[in-house]
Order: structure tokens, then sequence, then C-alpha cells
């Protein structure tokens, strides 16, 4: 199944983060030969409203397109080609990684959405529960939304697995993983994190950023 690589990024602070990643990522991609299209977007200003954006862009490309996505966090580190999406299943509405081959380690990229009504209507579905959020300022990310739509829609739509080694943390990745999922380093993003509740040793933990390629 031909599908394209999608994401943006957009930099909070003076250190471009995000654009170094882009550069990064675009860079990969073209050694793998895979089709994508990445774009800057203007920041709201914050890491957690630059992320709840996210159902909403991959559901405008997905209409645009008319033809399936996949998802990549612009931080992402690709180690191989990502080809093992091409070999899915023409039903398949959506593929998702974990890091324990079922629903319980689940990671917010990569994120597969094939060109179907019902990929469609889990990307809507994803939207309205940010756009809760965001109404009730709660503070919670695109992923913890994310993690709750898959169970409601798990048993009605046709969801496919890779995983556990496909997409790594920085640090743990094997012979067999395709990509380490970026963990970024930002401010905006720790700040969120403490009002969340993390202690520092969690909020460190959760932000690797590109320590692990110096």
């Amino acid at each position: 199944m031909n599908y394209k690589v999608i994401s943006y990024f957009c930099d909070i602070d003076d250190s471009l983060y995000y654009t170094k990643c882009s550069i990064d990522l675009i860079k990969s991609l073209e050694n793998f030969n895979v089709d994508y299209d990445i774009k800057e977007i203007e920041s709201l200003g914050s890491y957690k409203l630059n992320c709840s954006r996210k159902p909403k862009y991959i559901l405008d490309k997905l209409e645009m397109e008319n033809s399936p996505l996949l998802w990549l966090d612009i931080d992402t580190v690709l180690l191989k080609s990502p080809k093992d999406f091409e070999n899915l299943p023409h039903e398949t509405d959506v593929a998702i990684s974990t890091s324990m081959s079922d629903i319980r380690g689940i990671k917010a990229s990569p994120l597969f959405f094939n060109n179907t009504e019902n990929a469609k209507n889990f990307l809507c579905q994803w939207v309205e529960a940010i756009e809760h959020n965001l109404k009730g300022d709660i503070e919670l990310f695109d992923h913890e939304p994310l993690f709750g739509i898959i169970q409601e829609f798990l048993p009605h739509i046709n969801i496919k697995f890779v995983g556990p080694d496909y997409c790594a943390w920085p640090g743990q990745e094997t012979e067999s993983t395709v990509m380490i999922m970026g963990l970024s380093d930002v401010d905006s993003k720790k700040e969120s994190l403490r009002k969340m509740g993390m202690t520092e040793d969690v909020i460190e933990w959760q932000s690797v950023g590109r320590k692990n390629e110096d």
C-alpha cells in the first residue's frame, strides 16, 4: 500500500530544536526514497498547543491527499526505511506502533491512516477529544486522548500494530528497530509535565532530546 509521510514543525524558542529535527528527518526520508510532505507552521506558543493540532492536521491532509498517510513526529530518528507500512492489508484503517505488541504500549508516532471513512471518523473523534480538553484547560498532550480513542474504536475498525521493537525509546534500540521515538527537550514541554504532577526525574526521562546522538 503506497503512502506519504507527513509531519509539521514549529519552534517554541530560539533553540530551533524542531527546525533542526526537521532537517534530519527530511534528509533520512530522501535517503530512503520515501515520499513526504513536511511543513513548518506557525507556533501557537506552547508545546501543548502545538501538539494539540496533530489530529486535525492529519485529517485535513488525509482529505486533501485522498490516499494513505503515515504521520511521524518531527523529532523521529529513522534508522531504516519504514517500508513495513507498504505491506499492510488493504482493509487496514489505522496502524499504530506499540512497545508491547498490543494496545497497552501504544505510541503516538508513527501513526498510519488509510484513506477510509473509519480512519477519518477515528481522527474526528480524536480532534473532538482534544478540543474538549483544551476548553476545560486540561493539561494533556495529543497522545493521552489518543489512547482512549483507540480503546473505543478497537472492536469496530481494522487496527494493526507494529512493534514492539519497531519504534524504540532513545537508547533502547535493537537490530530490528526502524525508528527512534522523539522525546523533545524544550522548556514548554517540561512546564506542562510539571503541571501534570510529574517529578523532575520523570520529566528528564521524558525529555531526552537529541542527547543520545551526540
